[in-house]
């Protein structure tokens, strides 16, 4: 297992200027060590970047970001790739260029494609955890607003990763780069990182009741799964394969019974509630984690 991080504990001493003024890019303590990147009024591109020691077939990719004001036009931008290549870049712009869509909608760039993560830009002064899961050929991205713990964003697709082996960060040219930072970037080939566990295998459920001396049967009852002491909505899956999420809530059969895997994502820690038909709470369980947590 191999991981790489960057904590920003050496400061920029691992970074190389690529172009444009280096006093752009600040290291400061907000929670952690993180790059602090101003806004500028250049015609200039300010970059810079570092070797990634290579890592081969890695499952993970995280970061943390955050926006700290705003400014006229553009973001600055995170991203890991392999010499450059379009097709492997992971990344983020954390609010779009106001000139092209005045939402300024944050973006989320993996294998090379780009997917708007939010209906309008980030919150202010709020640090947001962007993960992305690779198992085999299939990939699962969420972002989290760490001040709620509230995943605001997932989106699932196809495709390897391709091992990365630079880390680069940018202002872009023309009008004030909005002044963003970002801390914590990881990358890793450990498998528990990507790993599921099943939970509620070939089970039946039942109501408190009795019924001649046996308990009744839940009939067509449901499972909701949340995010740990929270009421936010989180995905369990029916496949490791291909992160297919079940429907939320799981139904039970006329028997009580689950008609589908339920495998949680090691990497959190769920709260299970149980209820009949009618959504009644029978029952529930709170911080639930799998068995690689």
């Amino acid at each position: 297992m191999s991981t790489f991080t960057e904590d920003f504990l050496s400061g920029l001493t691992p970074f190389t200027l690529i172009s444009g003024n280096l006093g752009l890019f600040t290291i400061v303590t907000d929670g952690a060590q993180a790059l602090n990147v101003a806004s500028q009024n250049s015609g200039t591109v300010s970059a810079i970047r570092r070797t990634v020691p290579s890592i081969t077939s890695p499952t993970r990719v995280f970061w943390d970001m955050k926006i700290t004001a705003i400014n006229s036009d553009d973001s600055a931008v995170i991203l890991l790739n392999n010499n450059g290549t379009v097709g492997s870049r992971v990344g983020a712009i954390p609010a779009r260029e106001s000139f092209y869509d005045p939402l300024r909608r944050p973006i989320i760039i993996v294998n090379g494609t780009s997917y708007t993560a939010l209906a309008t830009a980030l919150t202010l002064n709020v640090w947001y955890h962007v993960s992305i899961v690779w198992t085999g050929a299939a990939w699962i991205c969420t972002m989290t607003d760490t001040s709620t713990d509230t995943i605001v964003f997932t989106q699932s697709g196809t495709g390897a990763m391709t091992v990365p082996n630079r880390l680069d960060f940018s202002a872009d040219s023309g009008l004030p780069t909005i002044p963003t930072r970002f801390k914590q970037i990881v990358v890793s080939n450990d498998p528990e990182s990507a790993s599921m566990s099943p939970v509620y295998v070939f089970r039946q459920f039942f109501t408190n009741t009795m019924i001649n001396g046996s308990p009744e049967v839940l009939a067509n009852g449901k499972i909701y799964s949340y995010l740990a002491s929270t009421s936010t909505p989180l995905d369990t899956y029916t496949n490791a394969a291909d992160f297919t999420p079940n429907t939320n809530p799981i139904l039970l059969d006329a028997n009580g019974r689950i008609q589908t895997n339920i495998l949680l994502d090691d990497s959190k820690t769920y709260r299970l509630v149980l209820t009949n038909s009618t959504d009644t709470v029978v029952s529930e369980l709170n911080n639930v984690s799998g068995i690689n947590a």
